[in-house]
């Protein structure tokens, strides 16, 4: 079977689903793909060229829907697509965050995202804040998940509770948590 970054996307996302970034190494996927280290880099340039790729795929699941009219729903969209994107693939917030921003499709994305943003009425000179915070939100949101949704439903409430606050579902907080964001951008301009 012939190497191709498809054929390395796919088994590092395997990598990582498995075992997690701390074990997504050249060697380990050069072994999982039955190669040298050395033959990798026919392919990929080094480990940042690889999670750049990876931060690709993963965010190729997420379109750019302009047949919503109510710039609000499609802002929770977004939002979701992204979040339910990231919750596929085991550490995508750590793949996120140790990539630029600066491969087509997420490029794309933030143009996007840069566009609802205005059209919610967020001005130029603060769409880079807006934006950010919003990308900031769903990664956070989304690392807390994944990380919480190992403990169970059961075991997350009881610790909630322990802390003095109320569990609801994922969902619902992840709704509140843009709803405040937008509320804060229409308040504050």
């Amino acid at each position: 079977m012939g190497i191709s970054k498809e054929l390395i996307i796919q088994t590092s996302i395997a990598i990582l689903n498995k075992s997690g970034i701390e074990n997504l190494t050249m060697r380990t996927l050069a072994k999982e793909l039955d190669i040298k280290a050395a033959s990798l880099y026919w392919h990929i340039k080094n480990k940042q060229d690889l999670l750049d790729l990876l931060a690709e795929e993963i965010c190729a699941p997420i379109t750019m829907e302009n047949r919503l009219r109510d710039t609000e729903k499609a802002i929770f969209s977004f939002c979701q697509m992204y979040r339910e994107s990231l919750l596929k693939v085991r550490n995508a917030v750590q793949v996120l965050m140790e990539s630029a921003p600066n491969t087509p499709h997420r490029l794309e994305l933030i143009q996007h995202g840069l566009k609802l943003i205005r059209t919610w009425g967020v001005s130029d000179a603060n769409c880079y804040a807006a934006m950010n915070m919003i990308n900031n939100y769903v990664l956070a949101f989304v690392d807390d998940e994944a990380r919480f949704s190992r403990l169970g439903v059961e075991e997350l409430t009881t610790v909630v509770r322990h802390m003095g606050m109320e569990f609801s579902d994922f969902d619902k907080q992840f709704r509140y948590g843009i709803s405040v964001l937008l509320a804060g951008f229409c308040a504050v301009q």
